[in-house]
């Protein structure tokens, strides 16, 4: 936790000392260490941004929670709810906060000391409060997950309390009409019937039916992670290959940032990104017409004039890749723009050997100056954070 504070300490530093055209209006100093840590520690963007966000509470005014929590008197999750506690107060509020959680905090559960925090906070400053509820509702968003067991789950967050408790009481008035008038199912069960089937502008169902035999069975939907893995790996390069340039990737960083521990980090990068070039550069000539042949659009997909990349070729990269190109990231790359690994307009090929799907954000994180992004083979990309860090994702990752 100190170490990911000290993270964010740095990083902000380093970020005042930036070029005004060098910094990103959208995407911030903590919005990178967020994305440096995630990749770091294998989290989501999420979950990372929560151990920012908690690491710099508890290294800056939380400093009561941090010692408590260093002592072993609470744990993580206690912790967390102290901090969400005084999430979007002033410090002096968020101290006194602080001062009146750990008084009970040992000796409550996670939903005790947070009802607890919640009410303190109102009675001592209940405008406060209405402003961090405000606040709160502007990130308001629902989410769409799979579960282990291949369920999914449909959630809607920081909504306006009066709306959802008017939504999911209608929610549970027609499931208990449901159940009145005979139908078998359990409450829960009806009430998740109802919620789609309002949000899916079906009838509502009456009663438990037996499904028509003569009806046609109905397609199967597409998996809520992505699409089938099986055409995914009908569009990947040969696997030989591909495991060849990943094991030459990962060599040649390790050896060069292991032999030269001393030089900066800029240095160790463009001379890991050389050495890659060189190492492969037989293999990637002889698979790709575009670089050997430029203008050649053989029927394989490879190579186009323009910045935008047809149709045939987009469905090509989306089908090898999967997803967000990031590590962590699980965002279908339906979802996400192709972004050219070496940028277009410095010469970098519209081609699947250049080409990437990455989300909104971790295009972002891409563009920063203190990132670098190598795609030395087609679908295998080459992650080197700030700090030196390097991370390769291929397309058949799971």
């Amino acid at each position: 936790m100190a170490a990911v504070a000290e993270l964010a300490r740095r990083r902000e530093a380093e970020s005042h000392h930036l070029p005004f055209q060098a910094r990103s209006t959208e995407h911030g100093p903590i919005d990178m260490v967020v994305d440096e840590v995630a990749l770091t520690l294998t989290l989501t963007i999420a979950s990372a941004g929560n151990w920012v966000g908690l690491a710099e509470d508890l290294a800056a005014r939380l400093l009561d929670t941090g010692q408590a929590l260093a002592e072993g008197r609470i744990d993580l999750p206690r912790a967390r709810v102290i901090s969400d506690g005084a999430a979007g107060l002033d410090d002096g509020l968020a101290r006194r906060i602080e001062e009146y959680a750990l008084q009970k905090a040992e000796r409550q559960t996670t939903g005790q000391l947070r009802e607890r925090i919640r009410r303190q906070v109102r009675k001592l400053d209940a405008e406060a409060a209405e402003r961090r509820r405000r606040k709160a509702e502007q990130e308001r968003r629902v989410d769409l997950s799979e579960t282990p067991a291949g369920t999914a789950q449909l959630a809607g967050y920081d909504l306006p309390p009066d709306a959802a408790s008017a939504a999911f009481n209608r929610i549970s008035a027609i499931a208990h009409a449901l159940a009145a008038d005979g139908d078998q199912r359990r409450i829960d069960q009806l009430r998740a019937d109802v919620f789609l089937a309002l949000l899916r502008g079906r009838p509502l169902p009456n009663v438990d039916q037996a499904p028509d035999p003569s009806s046609p069975t109905p397609a199967a939907p597409e998996p809520v992670g992505g699409p089938d893995e099986s055409a995914v790996a009908a569009a990947m390069p040969t696997g030989t290959v591909a495991d060849q340039i990943a094991n030459t990737i990962a060599d040649t960083i390790a050896g060069i940032l292991g032999k030269q521990p001393c030089r900066g980090a800029a240095a160790l990068v463009a001379a890991a990104a050389q050495r890659m070039a060189d190492a492969i550069a037989d293999l990637r000539l002889r698979w790709c017409d575009a670089i050997t042949r430029p203008g050649n659009h053989n029927e394989n997909g490879h190579g186009h004039d323009g910045y935008r990349p047809p149709e045939r070729m987009r469905r090509l990269v989306q089908t090898r890749d999967g997803r967000c190109a990031f590590p962590t990231c699980r965002r279908p790359a339906k979802h996400c723009d192709l972004d050219h690994t070496i940028p277009f307009h410095k010469g970098g090929t519209t081609c699947p050997c250049n080409l990437a799907p990455l989300c909104r954000r971790h295009h972002q994180v891409k563009q920063h100056h203190r990132w670098r992004v190598l795609q030395p083979w087609p679908g295998v990309i080459v992650w080197i954070t700030p700090a030196g860090k390097w991370h390769i994702t291929r397309p058949d990752r799971e």
